[in-house]
């Protein structure tokens, strides 16, 4: 029985341990994101230009904006928008085919 237990343990621990790891490591990355000047100008054309280098020489109506580089979210919260994602869709072709069997039209 402690043999079973002890598996058990190891198999939802590491995982588990992992998960908790990596959402640490990711918010201190977002914490500690660099920030990123993004500056918006227009040309003599009057085409609206984005970029994270300063607009070159001749430009008109310069803006300069602060923002963060992006820090793709945790690996638990990917999990939770995969599933959910999933579990919308098979409830969906769930209710198409039950639909289909009755002979009713299905809600868009």
């Amino acid at each position: 029985m402690k043999k079973i237990l002890i598996c058990l343990l190891v198999i939802v621990g590491i995982p588990a341990g992992y998960l908790v790891y990596d959402w640490i490591t990711v918010s201190n990355k977002r914490a500690n994101a660099p920030v990123v000047n993004i500056y918006s100008w227009k040309d003599a054309d009057g085409m609206v230009h984005f970029s994270d280098k300063p607009p070159p020489p001749g430009a008109i109506g310069i803006h300069k904006t602060q923002g963060q580089s992006y820090v793709a979210p945790p690996l638990v919260v990917r999990i939770k928008q995969t599933a959910s994602e999933w579990l919308k869709n098979s409830k969906e072709s769930i209710s198409k085919r039950s639909d289909k069997r009755s002979g009713k039209k299905s809600k868009k």
